[in-house]
C-alpha cells in the first residue's frame, strides 16, 4: 500500500514538473525498478502530544542533512550528491 502511494506521488510530481530526474533516466523504467525492490517501511504509533513531537524533532534538528563530503557538484542552482 505504502509503495503504491509513494510511487503514485513520484509520478504526479514528475507530471507536474515538480520533480526532475538525472539526464538519461526514464521515469517508467525507474518506477519499474522501484516496484521490484523489497521495501521495508518503518512506522510507529502517532505522537501522543506536543512533548513527544518536540522530543522527536529534537533528535534531528541539530544534524546536518547532507554533509559536505557527499556533495559532488553544485552548478546552475542544482546540487548533485552521493
Amino acid at each position: 500500500m505504502f509503495r503504491a502511494k509513494y510511487l503514485e506521488k513520484i509520478k504526479y510530481a514528475y507530471d507536474k514538473g515538480q520533480l526532475q530526474l538525472p539526464m538519461q533516466t526514464d521515469l517508467v523504467e525507474l518506477i519499474g525498478m522501484l516496484k521490484k525492490k523489497n521495501w521495508n517501511v518503518h512506522s510507529e504509533l502517532s505522537f501522543r502530544g506536543p512533548r513527544q513531537v518536540i522530543n522527536y524533532l529534537g533528535r534531528y534538528a541539530t544534524r546536518v542533512a547532507i554533509t559536505n563530503n557527499r556533495i559532488i557538484s553544485c552548478k546552475n542552482g542544482k546540487v548533485t550528491f552521493r
